[in-house]
């Protein structure tokens, strides 16, 4: 985790030349939106290692909102991990789910979480460019990997 600093000049135009020539023409003023709500209210962040400070970042919404219930969420992000770093953050966020109370919503490539993707049906799972929402480890719905659109799995 490296999180930037949304007032940073710098930093804003490091994350806009992220977005994709030609992409929705409302991207980059969405992107500028949410960093100036981010630099006018900055969010507690925390740096470091994602696997090792995910428990960390529960702990950090418990003190701050005790009575709320704290969200792990991630799009995108595990595909980055090598498949050591990916299970066991896996693991760790499955024990904050059991034992924090904490809710896991994860949005990611349908490859990339074997337990949600052998829940989906086998035409899904043969387009690896399609995302999986799943909320603690169950899949509900696919989506676009960049949010373009999110289409609701059949119930069982």
């Amino acid at each position: 985790l490296a999180p930037i600093d949304p007032a940073d000049p710098d930093s804003r135009a490091w994350l806009r030349s992220l977005v994709w020539p030609g992409q929705q023409a409302d991207r980059v003023p969405r992107l500028d939106a949410a960093l100036d709500i981010a630099a006018a209210d900055p969010p507690h962040l925390l740096a470091g290692d994602l696997v090792e400070r995910v428990a960390d970042a529960v702990d950090a919404a418990r003190t701050a909102a005790p009575d709320a219930t704290p969200v792990v969420f991630h799009t995108a992000v595990l595909g980055y991990l090598e498949p050591p770093a990916r299970a066991e953050f896996v693991r760790r966020v499955r024990a904050l789910v059991r034992d924090a109370g904490a809710v896991w919503i994860s949005v990611e490539g349908v490859t990339l979480l074997p337990e949600v993707a052998e829940q989906v049906p086998a035409g899904i799972r043969r387009h690896k460019g399609i995302f999986v929402v799943a909320v603690n480890g169950h899949p509900l719905a696919t989506a676009h990997g960049h949010g373009d659109w999110v289409r609701a799995l059949e119930p069982d």
